[in-house]
């Protein structure tokens, strides 16, 4: 519909009901603030009861119950804010609790964060322990690292205090995450190989498989393949062991990167098919998102540029609908390197430098350090050879410097054919 604009009269109207709007806000709030505390309490006591009837009753309080969907999910932070100023405690701890647990699945991520902060303050020992580790993920979700890691260090020390390894073994595997997030592969090594130490020590086979899985991940950026076979081979066995359908797919996408970072993009295709219906199977978006982004790389290395940008797309799609910055500018950076393969570098040019703001937002070193050395090739190929030597040393040395050999050698071999396709030195003379 065409936008009509406003008469005279119509913004007067428009002014006045606007007026009166805040006015009766002004009043509300006046008013509330003249009840004596006591009669705030039996309001709001009345409000909450009131919206529980409402949504058919209370939801279950039997402890594994708060993830099942439930009628009052839709107001469960209302029913949380109104039992904490109504004083009923358990209740405000048990709705802020599914209050958490509902925005995280609908990718309300600042709303979920929020949540489990409130609920960390309330916590004490194993329980903390958990509600900071969901707080963690969220954090990362948003693309707040640095909260993230804050998040995930508190729970480890929260976890030591309590003297309990098994938490221990929990924490530092979300350490271990966000290091690895942040571009310290030899910290993140360290952390993941600590927990899944504590994990076979306390027969943890569920946080095993996990961190194993995240292992092998990080050894495969290490180019250590066989290692990383040996460690995603466990974890896969582990998570079929246990029945954890979300794991074995996670671990089958990661198979899928070693195969194609050995160069065997028929079995990589292969693994990540499988992967990605059980994710759809699962619902689990924010994978479904990683695994379509993995697929277009394949799509990539095969010179199937438009496939590949098409598959790129549809993972920032996703990435958008979940609220992962970091995954939308390694998205961004996707899209952008196949354009400059496909010989539209000054279009790519731009979206380049909208992925990296938002990876130096995020602190993801390790894709900061990949799109400064394709943007240094698009940079060649638009004659800009200066600039692009300078930007491919910055994004080579932090590859280096992060221990990320495989994707650096990547890179370099990239740099060479290009260089060589445009009768021009290459911009480094260094083998990794």
């Amino acid at each position: 519909m065409p936008h009509v604009p406003q008469s005279p009269e119509s913004e007067l109207q428009s002014g006045a009901e606007q007026a009166y709007l805040f006015r009766h806000a002004v009043l509300r709030d006046a008013a509330y603030e003249l009840q004596l505390p006591a009669e705030r309490e039996r309001l709001h006591a009345l409000a909450f009861h009131a919206m529980e009837e409402l949504h058919g009753g209370g939801a279950p309080v039997m402890p594994g119950q708060v993830r099942t969907p439930h009628a009052t999910d839709a107001a469960a932070f209302e029913l949380a804010m109104h039992a904490k100023a109504a004083r009923i405690a358990d209740r405000y701890r048990e709705y802020l609790l599914r209050a958490a647990y509902v925005a995280q699945r609908k990718f309300r991520n600042h709303e979920a964060l929020a949540c489990w902060q409130e609920l960390a303050a309330l916590r004490t020992g194993a329980d903390r322990v958990e509600v900071l580790r969901h707080a963690t993920i969220v954090a990362h979700q948003i693309g707040d690292n640095a909260l993230a890691e804050q998040l995930a260090r508190e729970s480890l020390q929260v976890a030591l205090a309590c003297g309990s390894r098994k938490l221990e073994g929990a924490a530092l595997g979300s350490v271990a995450n966000i290091c690895r997030e942040t571009g310290r592969l030899h910290e993140a090594s360290q952390a993941y190989e600590a927990a899944v130490a504590i994990h076979r020590e306390v027969g943890n086979d569920s946080a095993l498989g996990v961190d194993l899985g995240n292992l092998g991940g990080l050894l495969t950026q290490q180019g250590r393949f066989d290692d990383a076979e040996a460690a995603l081979g466990e974890a896969l066995a582990t998570h079929r062991r246990t029945g954890n359908r979300r794991g074995e797919g996670v671990v089958m996408s990661s198979l899928g990167a070693l195969r194609y970072q050995m160069g065997d993009p028929v079995k990589a295709t292969e693994l990540m098919h499988q992967s990605l219906a059980i994710h759809r199977a699962d619902g689990n978006l924010y994978n479904e998102g990683v695994v379509v982004g993995n697929l277009a790389a394949v799509h990539q290395l095969a010179g199937r540029l438009t496939e590949a940008e098409v598959l790129a797309r549809q993972a920032l799609a996703i990435h958008q609908r979940t609220g992962s910055r970091s995954s939308q500018g390694v998205a961004l950076g996707n899209i952008a390197t196949i354009m400059a393969l496909g010989g539209r570098a000054a279009e790519a040019e731009p979206l380049f430098m909208e992925a990296l703001e938002i990876l130096r937002e995020v602190g993801n070193r390790r894709f900061e350090a990949v799109f400064r050395c394709e943007l240094a090739l698009a940079m060649l190929a638009l004659g800009r050879g200066a600039q692009a030597r300078q930007t491919w040393r910055l994004g080579a040395s932090a590859l280096k410097a992060a221990g990320d050999f495989a994707t650096l050698g990547q890179e370099r071999e990239a740099m060479l054919k290009a260089c060589a396709g445009l009768g021009v030195e290459a911009l480094d003379e260094e083998m990794p």
